[in-house]
C-alpha cells in the first residue's frame, strides 16, 4: 500500500480516519454528519458544499460493529455505502469525504495484497476496503501522521497510520 504523508485526501476521494491527531482539527472545524443522515442525502439532495472542503462522515464503524456476521458487513458496505460513495464523487468531485472512524490503527490489519480489514471489538474480520472501493482497494493509500516523539531532545520521530486514502472508485 502507497503512503501519502500530505492532505490530498482532505480535497478529493474518500477516506477512513481513525488517528485523533488528523480527525480532531477536521472535527473542530465542522460538525460530523452522522451516516444515517449522510445515506438520506440519495433521495432528499446532497447538502450545498463548498469545493475543496471535506466532509467528515461518522457512525460507519458502530454501525459494523453491530453486525452479527463479517458477509452481513461487507455486503453493507457494498451494497449500501459504495453507491453512496458513488454518488458522492460525481457531485463532489473536489471534497473529500472522510469516514471518521472511532477506534486507532490497532484495529487496523493489512493482508499480502494491500487489502485493510476491520477487526471488530466481538472478533469479526470485515473486508472494509474490498467492500467500500471494490477494485480500487488496490489503489488505496495509507495516510501516515509523522509526530515528534515527545521529551525526544535529538527530534526523532515516528510514523503513525493514521488512516486510508482513495481517490476514485474504479
Amino acid at each position: 500500500m502507497n503512503e501519502i504523508t500530505n492532505d490530498v485526501w482532505q480535497r478529493s476521494g474518500c477516506s477512513l480516519l481513525w488517528e485523533k491527531e488528523l480527525l480532531l482539527p477536521l472535527l473542530n472545524e465542522k460538525r460530523p454528519y452522522a451516516l444515517h443522515e449522510a445515506l438520506r442525502w440519495k433521495t432528499v439532495g446532497f447538502p450545498a458544499i463548498p469545493a475543496r472542503q471535506p466532509v467528515v462522515v461518522a457512525g460507519l464503524q458502530t454501525c459494523l460493529e453491530l453486525q452479527s456476521a463479517a458477509k452481513e458487513a461487507e455486503d453493507f458496505l457494498r451494497q449500501i455505502i459504495q453507491p453512496f460513495i458513488r454518488r458522492w464523487q460525481e457531485d463532489y468531485p473536489e471534497s473529500g469525504l472522510i469516514f471518521g472512524m472511532n477506534n486507532g490503527s490497532p484495529q487496523w490489519k493489512t493482508d499480502a495484497d494491500d487489502r485493510a480489514a476491520l477487526v471488530t471489538l466481538s472478533g469479526l474480520t470485515i473486508a472494509v476496503t474490498a467492500g467500500l472501493w471494490n477494485g480500487a482497494s488496490r489503489d488505496a493509500n495509507r495516510i501516515i501522521l509523522t509526530r515528534t516523539l515527545s521529551g525526544n531532545k535529538s527530534g526523532k520521530s515516528e510514523r503513525i497510520f493514521g488512516g486510508i486514502y482513495v481517490r476514485r472508485l474504479s
